[in-house]
């Protein structure tokens, strides 16, 4: 089967692992018989990261280089990437080299057996018990609210390029994936669920238990169940 996939990567102030994570990812899709296109976005960095990528993409014109002036997050980043994407399926990876290199060429394996492959974190107790507690807690009151029986919202899933064209989200921190993921599943895409493993670095803060984005989560989630059962 002929396949062929967008990959997007985001990294913001990642000049430690930026040059990994792109030599990690490339070399799984060429390693691959499908078509792909790596669209790389420094997310406004003030360090190193954009000339790292600049001398990465160097004679591979399957690699798309795009600065942003400023930081504007993830969620700004993945809806420039899903309209300026060009292949038959979309899926996401860090920066910072934080999804384990098998991991990564099983998600990219999936692509074209269902709408949607979910993707779930095999080793969780990598993280604080805060982290996974707020984890818990998110994963199941989306399941509750929604009626889906999904084991992780917020992982690199792999999206059928036309099930996210024709989507809009609202959400500006990292619930992105969440209302992207039940958006789509609400409309009927079919999904599978695989599991992959997280690389932790201990010495990093997670942006995604912060206060705005625990906000930004629970605004999400009011304009979801507007969105979802408001119109009928």
């Amino acid at each position: 089967m002929n396949k062929s996939i967008s990959v997007i990567v985001s990294a913001y102030n990642e000049e430690q692992k930026i040059s990994a994570a792109l030599k990690a990812i490339t070399a799984i899709l060429e390693g691959r018989r499908l078509d792909y296109e790596l669209l790389v976005f420094n997310d406004g960095s003030n360090d190193l990261t954009g000339s790292i990528m600049e001398q990465f993409a160097k004679g591979n014109g399957r690699v798309t280089i795009i600065h942003n002036l400023v930081n504007k997050g993830l969620a700004h980043v993945s809806r420039m990437a899903i309209k300026i994407a060009r292949k038959d399926y979309v899926t996401w990876f860090s920066g910072s080299n934080s999804i384990d290199k098998e991991s990564m060429g099983k998600i990219i394996d999936c692509a074209g057996e269902r709408d949607v492959t979910v993707t779930y974190m095999a080793n969780p107790g990598i993280r604080s018990p805060l982290r996974r507690f707020l984890s818990r807690l998110y994963t199941c009151s989306m399941n509750k609210i929604f009626g889906l029986d999904i084991r992780y919202f917020t992982g690199p899933s792999v999206y059928r390029a036309s099930c996210l064209k024709n989507v809009t989200t609202i959400s500006h921190g990292h619930d992105f994936f969440g209302e992207l993921l039940i958006r789509c599943l609400k409309r009927g895409a079919s999904y599978q669920q695989i599991p992959f493993v997280h690389q932790n670095d201990k010495t990093r803060n997670s942006k995604a238990i912060s206060g705005r984005n625990i906000l930004s989560a629970m605004r999400t989630t009011i304009i979801l169940i507007r969105d979802i059962y408001g119109k009928k």
